[in-house]
């Protein structure tokens, strides 16, 4: 699914007004990097990566990041 939304994340549907289908994306991969452990969903995906820090910058998601993996 990643790779689609590296081409999705370009549409107008996922740029325009904060929608259900940003709100999914941004909880499913925001502050999740490289989890699952091993999953390097950002690799290979600039504009999905981008896409995601962009919209992490929004207080509403900043906000609610997972708390960090317990070691």
């Amino acid at each position: 699914m990643c790779d689609v939304f590296e081409t999705e994340v370009e549409k107008p549907v996922m740029n325009g007004p904060v929608g259900m289908a940003q709100l999914t994306l941004a909880c499913v991969l925001h502050g999740r990097n490289n989890r699952p452990e091993g999953f390097n969903w950002r690799e290979g995906r600039p504009k999905l990566a981008a896409w995601i820090d962009k919209i992490g910058e929004r207080p509403s998601v900043a906000n609610t990041l997972p708390p960090p993996p317990e070691r």
